[in-house]
């Protein structure tokens, strides 16, 4: 989860650059107040730049642990979709291609070990037998659907987890207050943490 959650903040990261109009700090950037420079009207090579970073870094995602395709590669692809609009085919093809790069050989040795690059999820494979996949299921699933078991395990995420720092959530909650210029970015952020809780309870 570690190198999970590492791979995902650098790759929302990329894209928050971009959105913000930021490219890379260079050497001579260092010493100024807020570091990196603006992105020139027209700069598409550094915009596409930070999305094949974001590419790569959700494709690390993917090859530490199989969810990222879900809760990592899936919803930044639509993030790109959603935000590009000067290229957005070359975008996303930059964005699918380095995911591909990052990632790519995990699910070939997959392939050809289980006959199944997404083993033990999609597709099936050689060894997943019926036995493990109920193993599996009990080990991934609440114990219950219900309203109760969703609000115990979102307060359990929000505030109650020990991985957890006392200060996140609050913290989170004040980019509601960020100036209006940052109120898309801020929904579009809760939206993607909204779809990750709601996918990680749901399936």
């Amino acid at each position: 989860e570690g190198a999970y959650a590492f791979y995902l903040f650098l790759a929302v990261y990329a894209l928050l650059m971009r959105d913000m109009g930021r490219t890379v700090p260079s050497a001579q950037d260092v010493n100024l107040p807020d570091g990196g420079t603006d992105l020139v009207p027209g700069a598409t090579g550094s915009a596409l730049a930070l999305v094949g970073l974001a590419g790569l870094c959700a494709g690390g995602a993917a090859a530490c642990k199989y969810p990222a395709v879900v809760f990592v590669v899936l919803p930044l692809f639509m993030w790109v979709a959603m935000t590009e609009r000067a290229s957005r085919g070359k975008a996303l093809g930059v964005f699918a291609l380095c995911v591909g790069v990052s990632s790519g050989l995990w699910f070939a040795k997959n392939a050809v070990a289980t006959g199944n690059p997404f083993y033990p999820l999609l597709f099936g494979g050689t060894s997943r037998t019926d036995a493990l996949m109920a193993q599996w299921t009990l080990a991934h699933r609440p114990p219950v659907y219900s309203v109760n078991s969703a609000a115990s395990s979102l307060v359990q995420v929000l505030w109650r987890s020990e991985w957890l720092s006392p200060w996140l959530m609050p913290a989170a909650a004040l980019a509601w207050l960020a100036a209006p210029k940052y109120r898309r970015l801020t929904i579009l952020l809760w939206g993607y943490f909204a779809l990750v809780i709601a996918g990680w309870w749901l399936f």
